[in-house]
């Protein structure tokens, strides 16, 4: 499943901040030693070293509770099913898509309709699970879009958990930034439609009495 991948990602991502904190930090340091002299610069140089490895404990700890969700999200899916066990095949019984204004993550209340469904859905059929997946246009660099298809995911999934109470073991989320484009980048139109959040309600393909009344 395109889904595999998802801890990479968010590793990489969360690097990618760190060094984003590191040179910004390092900038405001040189300028700072430049103003009020080498002890100065040294407190900041001290400061950063601190911060770094808060941030590096900060990685340890969310890289470990990735793997712990992967993991349970793998045994849930092994035992929850009928009959229990073995290798699953699943089988899409709902897709629909979001779209969002440039450089924007944030839901309007139609999107949280649309989530809303999804999760009443998702109630329905104990054995399956929501597949979510942000993308961007080609607009702005590779790694901002990234970063803002993983906010466009993450939005949908604080919003499942906080409003639907849908157990974070029940969803996977993923940011494809700008390498999975639905339609060409010739227009604005198909830029607009690029600028998406794709939901899909995965469930048991052997399993009769799953299924769902959305689209």
């Amino acid at each position: 499943m395109r889904f595999d991948h998802t801890p990479a990602r968010l590793r990489s991502l969360s690097q990618g901040i760190l060094i984003c904190l590191i040179v910004a930090t390092l900038s405001s340091c040189g300028s700072y030693r430049n103003e009020q002299g080498d002890a100065e610069g040294d407190a900041m140089e001290r400061r950063l070293n601190e911060i770094e490895r808060k941030v590096d404990t900060q990685n340890s700890r969310f890289n470990q509770m990735m793997y712990g969700i992967e993991d349970s999200l793998a045994v849930w899916r092994e035992s929850a099913q009928p009959g229990g066990g073995g290798t699953v095949k699943y089988r899409v019984a709902a897709s629909d898509e979001i779209y969002f204004d440039l450089n924007d993550y944030t839901l309007d209340d139609g999107d949280k309709a649309i989530l809303e469904q999804f999760a009443r859905e998702l109630a329905r059929n104990p054995h399956g699970y929501l597949q979510i997946s942000g993308h961007t246009d080609k607009t702005g660099g590779s790694y901002y879009n990234l970063q803002l298809s993983t906010q466009r995911a993450e939005a949908a999934v604080r919003y499942l958990i906080r409003q639907w109470d849908v157990p974070l073991s029940r969803m996977e989320r993923i940011g494809y930034g700008e390498e999975d484009q639905a339609h060409p980048d010739d227009t604005s139109v198909n830029n607009n439609r690029n600028r998406r959040l794709n939901i899909q309600l995965m469930v048991p393909a052997n399993d009769s009495g799953s299924g769902s009344n959305l689209p």
